[in-house]
């Protein structure tokens, strides 16, 4: 778990910036200013620190890497007075550094546990996501599942011989 806050931590220092689940509509990103790593239960976590003008906001970031993992409670979390969102990592455990280190940023899904500024969102969330995850791509149309043609017919095939198959499979550079 540590580890995990301590490669968080690195990442958005790096990277400046962090992008918060739908709110009201719409994504929004923030800018990271200062990062502290913190546990949050059985939870690895961060404290993200933004400001915007001379206002400076906490955000508490909560990552899930395993399955049953017990995340804090939204009264745990408003005694505290912090939002906090999840970030869920479990799909990416065994990707490298890089791609986890974009999922952290802005590719992972990512849900509100508790929004100090509008505490209805989280209820909002659970709402839409009972009507369907808001991460998962919805197709425009049905997709015809077609294979490509071959010019030639399977009777046509099975009579070439092999100096022409492999010309016509791997082109003119693999004669013999």
């Amino acid at each position: 778990m540590r580890a995990m806050s301590l490669f968080a931590c690195s990442v958005l220092l790096e990277t400046g910036e962090l992008l918060l689940p739908i709110l009201r509509g719409r994504h929004r990103n923030i800018e990271v200013s200062d990062v502290e790593e913190r546990h949050f239960g059985e939870c690895a976590g961060i404290l993200v620190t933004t400001t915007e003008g001379s206002k400076q906001r906490e955000l508490a970031v909560i990552f899930t890497l395993r399955k049953h993992a017990v995340l804090p409670s939204a009264k745990e979390l408003a005694a505290i007075p912090l939002s906090a969102i999840q970030i869920d990592l479990l799909p990416l455990r065994n990707m490298p550094d890089t791609a986890i280190a974009k999922a952290i940023v802005s590719e992972a899904r990512r849900y509100w546990l508790y929004n100090e500024k509008y505490p209805n969102a989280v209820r909002e969330q659970r709402v839409d996501l009972q009507q369907g995850d808001p991460y998962r791509i919805r197709p425009v149309g049905k997709v015809p599942a077609t294979r490509p043609r071959s010019l030639i017919s399977e009777v046509e095939w099975k009579t070439l011989s092999p100096a022409e198959l492999r010309r016509r499979l791997f082109g003119n550079k693999y004669d013999r």
